[in-house]
């Protein structure tokens, strides 16, 4: 007989003393054990053998144990799992962030642009607008056309001083080699696709 254990015993902790691994606390002949949780005192009864001489009718007491029947094990109930529904499979890949306003794009953006920079404060918005991030970083115009490579942007074409692209997530950038004063530094621009600009980076080119 192979036993096989695939649930904690959960009168465990009233049997400390003894190895888990025992059976009946050691004592299969007194004890038994008929639900596998704990044992039991056997019910015995007395069977008389009788000698088939008549003249010599002698009784000999044989114990022998009740025989049980093992109680079935209550196996729980499996429920087949229903199938999604197709429809809301579809609206969930529709809805997603993957898909809906290019959400890692825009991470993506935000990180790279504003690695080793420092914020410096808002420009003033207008209608609504709440300005744009203004931001200040080393490296001058080099680490400008750096930066704005690395985005990736397409229809990248030449404007005066700079050039000017559309990236992945539809938002405008551009580059130039000045800003407006004070402070004429080379700047990268972030404008939404309405033309709002949203973020400006200006490198010192003194550092």
């Amino acid at each position: 007989m192979i036993a096989r254990w695939t649930t904690i015993d959960d009168l465990a902790e009233s049997f400390e003393s003894t190895s888990s691994y025992t059976y009946v606390l050691n004592n299969p002949i007194r004890l038994i054990d008929p639900d596998g949780r704990d044992t039991a005192v056997r019910h015995l009864q007395e069977v008389k053998i009788v000698d088939s001489k008549p003249k010599h009718t002698n009784v000999f007491p044989l114990i022998l144990p009740r025989v049980f029947s093992p109680r079935p094990f209550p196996w729980p109930k499996v429920e087949a799992i229903p199938a999604p529904n197709p429809w809301l499979l579809l609206a969930g890949l529709l809805l997603s962030p993957m898909n809906y306003g290019h959400s890692g794009e825009k991470d993506r953006e935000d990180q790279l642009l504003k690695l080793d920079a420092k914020w410096t404060g808002k420009t003033g918005g207008t209608n609504g607008n709440p300005g744009a991030d203004i931001y200040e970083k080393p490296g001058g115009m080099d680490q400008a056309d750096k930066d704005f490579d690395a985005l990736n942007p397409s229809g990248v074409r030449p404007i005066p001083g700079g050039r000017v692209g559309t990236l992945p997530n539809g938002d405008k950038i551009n580059v130039r080699d000045k800003s407006s004063p004070p402070k004429k530094w080379p700047t990268l621009e972030v404008q939404n696709p309405d033309g709002v600009s949203e973020t400006k980076i200006r490198y010192d080119p003194n550092n």
